[in-house]
């Protein structure tokens, strides 16, 4: 009802239409403002606020909103298989087929590179190798949210240029789509490919950015292939006469080479040297690993490799 009150009033002593008047709730006794042609074009015989008429209005209903899911069509998300309902006009119009933005953007990425993985496990000497080259001379840099750009640098100045020939063959053999960038005010080539996350996960070298602060370190599957090492060799290693020197600061890539080395039973030695203080930025750099091989145990190094180790 109306709270009596001196309200403005037109010619026929009614009270005005624009006239805001203060009404009370029938049932619960609440009292609120509004403009007097709204009461007059109300519904209801009593004045009811904005809940007592919800309750009223979900009472009287034949059906409850949650009673229309059986107009909407179930479907199933093609990533995940969760099932949804949806209304048949918003699934005409959007294609349905996925429950999040995350299934589509997974599923997308599956059907893009998920031959990778099965190629992967059919060439596990390619696959080490390719990880020893990336541990040594390469470098990952995070491309998107869900992969990343992969680059390996070599030296272009006409002395290993097999082995950019090699590398090829394996990331033809692997059908990695790569690219090779052009050389630029160094001796330096690069030859650059994209990777999914999950393929990073599955060989536990998942990282971006600076090695020496992430530390990575192979999966058992990469580290039990003798070319691994053979990889590890043709980046950072070197060739003394009839022996193999192999020298990194990242002290997880060494270890994993080592264990390489040692699970093949060959032989060898381990020399730790500090880093040296600079004098005109007093910044001390960083500690350097040696991993010394025997001619004899390099004999059998190359043997057991099956791609050509520096000469």
């Amino acid at each position: 009802m109306i709270i009596a009150k001196e309200y403005r009033r037109n010619r026929n002593g009614e009270i005005a239409r624009r006239e805001i008047v203060e009404v009370e709730c029938d049932k619960c006794g609440f009292h609120w403002k509004t403009p007097h042609y709204n009461r007059i074009r109300k519904t209801l015989d009593t004045d009811l606020c904005i809940k007592c008429r919800a309750k009223y209005r979900a009472k009287n209903r034949d059906r409850h909103p949650w009673e229309y899911e059986t107009k909407k069509i179930k479907f199933t998300c093609i990533n995940c298989g969760k099932i949804q309902f949806k209304n048949p006009s918003y699934i005409k119009l959007n294609n349905v087929k996925y429950c999040s933005l995350k299934c589509r953007d997974n599923h997308l990425i599956k059907e893009k590179y998920g031959h990778l993985e099965r190629i992967f496990d059919k060439n596990p000497n390619e696959v080490a190798y390719l990880i020893g080259l990336v541990m040594g001379d390469g470098n990952v840099r995070k491309s998107g949210e869900y992969t990343v750009r992969v680059g390996i640098a070599f030296d272009y100045t006409g002395k290993w240029l097999d082995m950019m020939d090699t590398i090829k063959v394996i990331l033809n053999r692997l059908q990695i789509d790569w690219f090779e960038q052009p050389r630029k005010h160094n001796n330096c080539k690069m030859i650059g490919f994209a990777l999914p996350n999950y393929i990073m996960e599955k060989y536990e070298i998942f990282y971006h950015g600076d090695k020496f602060s992430h530390q990575p370190f192979p999966s058992k599957l990469i580290w039990q292939n003798i070319n691994y090492a053979a990889g590890l060799l043709n980046s950072d290693g070197w060739k003394v006469r009839n022996s193999f020197r192999f020298c990194n600061t990242v002290k997880s890539i060494v270890d994993s080479f080592s264990q390489c080395l040692s699970f093949s039973k060959i032989k060898h030695t381990i020399t730790h040297a500090k880093g040296r203080l600079d004098k005109r930025t007093n910044n001390v750099g960083k500690d350097q690993y040696t991993v010394y091989i025997g001619s004899k145990l390099s004999v059998k190094l190359k043997e057991l490799c099956k791609f050509k180790l520096k000469s």
